[in-house]
């Protein structure tokens, strides 16, 4: 008797516990999991755009940053114009790709960039090795 209540008791635990379980599989895939997709297809992000370099040479410029080469110093010097530190994050990515793009590099790894900038939290030149 005593044997047959356990048993019992173990299978009424077993059988509720699957249940629960595919309930809460059952939330998470068809009610959670589409109200988070759709909340993160909403949000739009209007400060990040796409970068482009359609130039075939040096010296570049956009309304962003300038890339010139400096033959003496054998440096590409990039000078970007931001206003806050998240532009100037930004503007300084987009420079290192149109940089890769104008050169048809993958890497910057093997050449010496200087970056200036208007931006006053930042150092007026930085030399930077971005490998």
């Amino acid at each position: 008797m005593k044997e047959k209540t356990v048993t019992n008791t173990f299978d009424l635990t077993i059988k509720t516990a699957i249940i629960i379980l595919a309930l809460a599989l059952f939330w998470f895939a068809f009610v959670y999991y589409p109200q988070i997709v759709n909340k993160f297809q909403a949000r739009k992000s209007s400060f990040v755009t796409n970068v482009l370099a359609s130039s075939t040479g040096l010296p570049y410029q956009n309304s962003h940053f300038k890339i010139e080469y400096s033959p003496k110093q054998n440096a590409y010097k990039i000078t970007v114009f931001a206003q806050t530190l998240d532009q100037y994050d930004q503007y300084k990515a987009e420079s290192s790709l149109a940089l890769k793009n104008i050169l048809s590099l993958d890497k910057t790894c093997n050449l010496n960039i200087i970056y200036q900038s208007n931006f006053s939290f930042v150092r007026q030149s930085a030399s930077e090795k971005s490998c």
